[in-house]
């Protein structure tokens, strides 16, 4: 589903913004990657879900929710790609790594798919609990604020929910019309 892969990259570009910007003001060094991987991770499950419940009863719902949940796979993919295009010698060591990459990455997508369950929509309720995770995951330690006063300083459950909400109807309709 397009649509839901452009709104989970949105979404994600969101909430690495914030989480910048407001983890700066306390002095946290961010390491991009780490943050731009996680966040991939669990907006992509998120949207997974949001897609799931939104095609509920199409034949397309279980295919196109398992690929927006592979986002994070084919972004790691696409740059992987890019490197051995753009420079073999770099490409062959980016390549080299993409298993433990890919492992990586899987141990990240089985913790929001264990925190956010199958067939239903990310309410508010289970962000606020799950957002102060996410942001623990990719905060360093001894911080002055906790991960959940960070989230909700910056603001971060009310856009992704606005997000998750876009998907479900797009979804909805897309099944009506098909």
């Amino acid at each position: 589903m397009a649509f839901a892969t452009a709104v989970a990259f949105q979404a994600t570009q969101d909430l690495v913004a914030r989480a910048a910007e407001g983890l700066q003001d306390v002095g946290d060094s961010l390491d991009g990657a780490v943050v731009a991987e996680e966040t991939l991770a669990f907006v992509a499950v998120a949207t997974s879900r949001a897609v799931a419940v939104g095609l509920r009863g199409h034949p397309d719902a279980v295919a196109a929710a398992e690929a927006v949940a592979a986002l994070p796979d084919l972004y790691r993919e696409m740059f992987a790609g890019l490197a051995i295009l753009t420079d073999p010698d770099t490409g062959a060591a980016v390549a080299a790594g993409s298993e433990r990459e890919a492992q990586r990455l899987d141990r990240k997508r089985a913790f929001y798919d264990a925190h956010l369950p199958a067939g239903q929509f990310p309410t508010e309720a289970t962000l606020d609990a799950l957002l102060p995770l996410w942001m623990g995951r990719i905060s360093g330690p001894g911080l002055p604020e906790t991960p959940d006063a960070r989230v909700v300083r910056l603001d971060v459950r009310r856009p992704l929910t606005a997000s998750l909400k876009l998907v479900v109807a797009f979804a909805r309709k897309a099944a009506a019309d098909a």
